[in-house]
């Protein structure tokens, strides 16, 4: 009954559940990596254990009753199992160290409670980050039943008051579960709409590709990152062709669909890290790390393409969508992302002035091109990959 005619230990506990509720949501915003944040939870989660047993209900010497069980029960549902194993690990080693006759009993509640936790967790996972109130209900009732298998000792050891105590602490145990899980949940709600707002505020809202703010950012880590490794970074400026019409004729309802279409189209070409935006209006961007020149060119060949092919309003033969590439490529120190930007946008100029629907290579005299210009005839269904490239000879200076 110390637990109720105590108002200090009550303090305390409350205390410390308030303590792990503000480092567990400082750890989830500052930790990015899952298992760091795993690591980081259960460590908060562990040490908050350890804190409960430190200020304990003493029965007789080796035998006490704490608030361990609640941290610990919330430590799966909230932090993952890493976390639950992290905190369960420390609060054992702990209770180890303190020892007396109910030190392995003691365990066994911290292992039941983690159990109980990881079992939850497995079947009731997180809802935007948090739990509804009948969730914790259902999870404090199950929770607090990891305190009644400290009447295992009484087999052992006769414990004076221990039995009228655990109604009382398991009430407790209870309160303490749903009110710190709501603490946590409020922290997971804040924390996703967070995210939301973040991923809101990088993502193109039309099209769901990242925007030109994510792409420049992006952009200039990669490539600073690929200059001090020497590795080779391409970058495809990619423009609709006469977009402007689309909306013109057929409206801005279908024009936004045809530029949905597409920006799906060229996202599901990119692969291997690359990463595509869309850079404003009908411009598309697209960063792709380790890749020199000709494979560049080839993947913006196959991207132009898939547009011819893929995108299109109702029918192909009524509205069919090509796009025009511009394509450049540096390493070393010549790597700079303003400038490559520039070269792959001047590439990208001399592609729609060259006739649209064709990729264009930017290079320091002569440009690359491959596909076949919206107005140059293609009476034969025979001509391949290689007199593509030399029909279509641009230059461009970068």
């Amino acid at each position: 009954m110390q637990a109720l005619t105590n108002p200090l230990t009550l303090i305390h506990g409350l205390a410390m559940l308030a303590l792990v509720s503000l480092t567990y949501g400082f750890m989830t915003r500052t930790v990015s990596s899952f298992l760091s944040r795993g690591v980081a939870v259960g460590s908060t989660f562990g040490l908050g254990a350890i804190s409960t047993m430190a200020d304990p209900i003493v029965m007789q010497e080796g035998i006490f009753l704490d608030a361990r069980g609640v941290i610990l029960t919330l430590a799966a549902p909230f932090g993952g199992v890493t976390a639950a194993v992290i905190a369960a690990g420390c609060a054992i080693a702990y209770r180890l160290w303190l020892g007396g006759a109910g030190a392995l009993i003691g365990c066994t509640t911290i292992l039941i409670a983690t159990v109980v936790g990881i079992a939850f967790a497995r079947f009731v996972p997180l809802s935007r980050g948090a739990y509804t109130l009948r969730q914790l209900v259902l999870l404090a009732a199950f929770g607090s039943l990891h305190g009644f298998s400290v009447l295992f000792v009484l087999v052992f050891i006769p414990v004076p008051g221990l039995v009228g105590s655990l109604v009382p602490l398991c009430v407790l145990n209870s309160i303490g579960i749903v009110i710190f899980g709501s603490f946590l949940s409020a922290e997971g709600r804040r924390r996703h709409a967070t995210r939301l707002l973040e991923k809101e505020a990088a993502t193109d809202a039309l099209t769901g590709l990242p925007n030109r703010r994510t792409f420049d950012a992006a952009g200039s880590a990669l490539v600073l990152e690929a200059k001090t490794t020497g590795r080779s970074v391409a970058l495809l400026m990619i423009d609709l062709d006469r977009f402007k019409q689309v909306n013109d004729r057929w409206g801005h309802d279908v024009g936004d669909s045809v530029l949905r279409k597409a920006a799906g189209v060229v996202a599901s070409e990119v692969r291997g890290g690359g990463l595509a935006a869309r850079y404003g209006g009908e411009e598309i961007a697209i960063l792709l790390p380790d890749v020199a020149e000709d494979e560049a060119l080839r993947i913006s060949e196959r991207i132009r393409l898939a547009v011819k092919q893929n995108v299109y309003h109702m029918h192909p033969d009524l509205l069919s969508v090509t796009v025009s590439i511009g394509v450049a490529s540096r390493q070393g120190e010549c790597l700079e992302f303003t400038k490559l930007f520039s070269a792959a946008d001047r590439a990208l100029y001399a592609a729609k002035a060259g006739g649209r629907n064709q990729c264009v290579l930017a290079g320091p005299e002569v440009e690359r091109s491959a596909g076949v210009p919206d107005d140059t005839p293609n009476s034969s269904n025979s001509t391949d990959k290689s007199q593509m490239f030399s029909r279509g000879l641009v230059g461009v200076e970068s």
